[in-house]
């Protein structure tokens, strides 16, 4: 969720009325433009995804990611609340402490953590 839902903030009302979790899975998708000052090479590559390595030797701009897509979950849901769990697709070494150390100086309890997709059986 998180950038996905600022562009599009009539589904997260939408996703909590049908009974899912918005669950955060990193504020990623972005404009080139917006991203340049904290990761230069998403203008080399052209691209609008960030990559959680990237930011290997940037872990405040790591932590700013993740208190924004935090935000954005509370500002684009019915009930307000952040997210309780984490899809950590392509994380940084330092992801999974990062963000357990923003939800605790932010007082929100981190019930989950989770690298691989268990949506299907193997």
């Amino acid at each position: 969720m998180g950038r996905a839902l600022d562009v599009n903030p009539i589904a997260g009302p939408e996703f909590e009325k049908h009974g899912h979790e918005l669950a955060m899975h990193g504020y990623r998708f972005v404009s080139c433009s917006e991203e340049s000052h904290r990761c230069p090479n998403l203008m080399q590559f052209n691209r609008s995804w960030i990559d959680h390595p990237d930011l290997e030797d940037n872990p405040d701009a790591e932590k700013e990611l993740i208190r924004e897509g935090i935000a954005s979950i509370k500002r684009n849901s019915v009930s307000g609340q952040p997210p309780k769990g984490w899809y950590l697709g392509r994380p940084s070494t330092r992801s999974r402490s990062l963000i357990a150390q923003v939800h605790k100086e932010e007082g929100i309890p981190l019930l989950w953590q989770s690298d691989s997709c268990s949506l299907f059986p193997f």
